[in-house]
């Protein structure tokens, strides 16, 4: 990517110096690093963010990446601080010209709200050259943004109040780089898709962003799944500050063991994570389940949404999470697996996830790969697609689909490169997150070895099509809305047939199913 001028912004967080590159023939303003927020630190640490005051009077260097997040586990690849509430923007330069102001996209990483930076692969210059202005948002993960001490310094959910403050920064401040503030499409992966859907439901980002672009997550389910309790997360802080040395004597006093954590070398937090981490819900940022929040009708009704999932969610999440899928297993292991799942998704029934996803009849002589796919197949669903097809189809039902679109697909293809970085179509088949590399133009700017012309030629396709979304709030004109005339339409998305719509293709895994396990 050529570099070929500098270029200066004024924005409420300072003057900001960037650069001017070149991606698709376009000329693109690019500012990276950017504070959006004061560094939540010493007595800010585990608080909601305070918007940034810094540099009113000075420079902020937009032309190098800044620090990621602190991520649980630590990945010693990264550079990191807990001073990382910053944002990147790419807009066209000629928005700046007094032209239209562009739609705005707003980018949250996944990772399971555990890791995820928007150093990287996330460039965005190749989506801003559909002319839109493009930002990417670093919000605090794990302990640092997740930790509840059930008191206001302390409300748990700080990285949904992150994601909340930099939207607030973005509305205030976009104008400056070209962008339409009332126009604001927030779109996301895996954990990002997850916190979208909080966002539609909380209080706290109403009217903040007018679209959203959801792949591969949601926290929505046919039962109300409280993946973590208020209980159980006041337990976890309490046993952190134990093992950190943080006495929690006298009941109640939650800001003395707090006080103590927030002394506690930042690192020492890296040692407690999981794979996963969830929004806490009945606290001031959720007050309801988003199950409750749809069937109550207390949710942002005025978007479009796009979303979708990738064939076969399941396979590298729970490879991933689970040493035991790494050898041959046992009907013993895949009900040992099903039960420690349960862990987080309270009150599955082992025998009903057998019958479905076994096609189970008292059978305890499945081979290893039967039980393997099985348990894919299952975690994939459960943690991923059904969740996404449900928030979309309920969304779906309630709105007037003339004032509102609502959109859905499935990736049935894969790269080159996911074939050659242990996503084998085999065993793995279209993997969680497959999706990210077509989506961010990575097929344009990688290696040429990597990716075959049918994948540059598709993730070109992709970016069009969620740039359009972004600015119309409708997909092509060959792809219906996901509930038409009581049909359930699903896009399938591959470079080999951009035509094909599937029928009700979720219905025995999703409608089914999951209601009952």
């Amino acid at each position: 990517m050529k570099i070929l001028d500098c270029v200066e912004v004024h924005t409420t967080s300072g003057t900001v110096k960037g650069l001017t590159v070149r991606a698709l023939n376009t000329n693109i303003n690019q500012f990276l690093n950017i504070p959006y927020a004061e560094p939540p630190v010493g007595k800010l640490r585990f608080a909601k963010p305070s918007s940034f005051k810094g540099h009113v009077n000075g420079t902020i260097d937009g032309t190098k990446p800044g620090h990621s997040c602190y991520q649980t586990p630590n990945n010693p690849n990264l550079k990191q601080s807990e001073d990382c509430l910053v944002l990147n923007i790419w807009a066209p330069k000629a928005a700046q010209n007094n032209s239209e102001p562009k739609a705005v996209m707003l980018w949250l990483y996944g990772g399971g709200l555990n890791g995820g930076t928007i150093f990287g692969h996330y460039n965005g210059s190749y989506l801003s050259a559909h002319d839109v202005v493009i930002v990417t948002v670093n919000y605090r993960l794990g302990k640092y943004g997740f930790l509840y001490g059930g008191v206001e310094s302390a409300p748990g959910n700080v990285g949904l109040y992150d994601q909340v403050e930099a939207l607030k920064w973005v509305r205030e401040n976009i104008g400056a780089f070209g962008g339409d503030k009332f126009k604001i499409t927030v779109f996301g992966e895996s954990a990002g898709s997850r916190s979208i859907s909080a966002l539609i439901v909380s209080p706290v980002a109403t009217g903040l962003f007018q679209r959203v672009i959801m792949e591969s997550g949601a926290n929505l389910h046919f039962n109300a799944r409280q993946q973590h309790t208020i209980a159980e997360s006041m337990a976890e802080s309490t046993h952190i500050a134990k093992t950190l040395n943080c006495s929690i004597s006298g009941a109640g006093n939650a800001d003395h063991w707090l006080d103590c954590l927030r002394k506690v070398a930042a690192k020492e937090f890296q040692r407690f994570g999981s794979q996963f981490t969830f929004p806490l819900e009945f606290t001031e940022f959720l007050p309801l389940s988003i199950q409750h929040a749809f069937s109550q009708s207390k949710y942002n009704q005025n978007l479009d949404i796009l979303a979708g999932v990738n064939r076969n969610e399941g396979s590298s999440l729970a490879y991933g999470g689970f040493a035991e899928l790494h050898h041959n297993i046992t009907d013993q292991i895949f009900d040992q697996l099903v039960t420690r799942t349960n862990n987080s998704y309270h009150g599955l029934d082992l025998q009903s996830i057998r019958r479905h996803y076994l096609k189970d009849n008292d059978n305890k002589n499945h081979t290893s790969d039967e039980l393997r796919k099985g348990f894919y197949d299952f975690f994939g669903d459960l943690h991923v697609k059904c969740c996404t097809y449900l928030m979309a189809k309920e969304y779906a039902k309630h709105q007037d689909k003339n004032k509102h679109h609502v959109y859905m697909y499935e990736l049935t293809y894969q790269s080159k490169w996911a074939r050659q970085t242990g996503c084998d179509e085999k065993t793995m088949g279209i993997c969680h997150g497959s999706d990210v590399e077509f989506v961010w133009g990575l097929p344009l700017w990688m290696d040429p070895k990597t990716h075959t012309q049918l994948d540059i030629d598709f993730s070109k396709y992709v970016m069009r099509l969620w740039t359009n979304f972004a600015k119309t709030g409708k997909a092509d004109e060959e792809w219906p809305q996901l509930v038409d005339n009581n049909v359930i339409h699903i896009k399938d998305l591959n470079p080999l047939n951009t035509t094909r719509v599937l029928v009700n293709p979720f219905h025995s895994d999703c409608d089914t199913i999951e209601s009952n396990i």
